[in-house]
């Protein structure tokens, strides 16, 4: 079984790298979460199965959102990319983003 690893900071392309380096899952909360509808009693209710705390990214997504960061020649794109890591929503849109164009 592959190691998980509980971040409490902020997500990074630092760490995504890590990750696929060492071939671990990464379990992410972001701060939004909960704004966006995250909470433990509706997922109880629900019976939803959820991770502990946040979501979990495993190695070939974190690798797909490398490789898309590793593409961009712009260092404002760069920095929104890095930026968009922080929220929960935003990096929904980046994971679909990266799955859609990567091949």
């Amino acid at each position: 079984m592959m190691e998980i690893l509980n971040l409490t900071k902020d997500l990074t392309i630092q760490i995504l790298r890590d990750a696929v380096k060492n071939k671990t899952y990464i379990e992410q909360e972001f701060r939004d979460m909960k704004f966006y509808g995250f909470n433990d009693e509706d997922a109880e209710i629900e019976n939803i199965k959820t991770p502990t705390k946040g979501v979990i990214i495993d190695m070939n997504t974190a690798n797909v959102l490398v490789n898309v960061y590793d593409a961009m020649k712009d260092e404002t794109n760069k920095h929104k990319f890095e930026n968009m890591l922080r929220s929960w929503f935003d990096f929904e849109k980046l994971v679909t983003f990266a799955w859609r164009y990567v091949k």
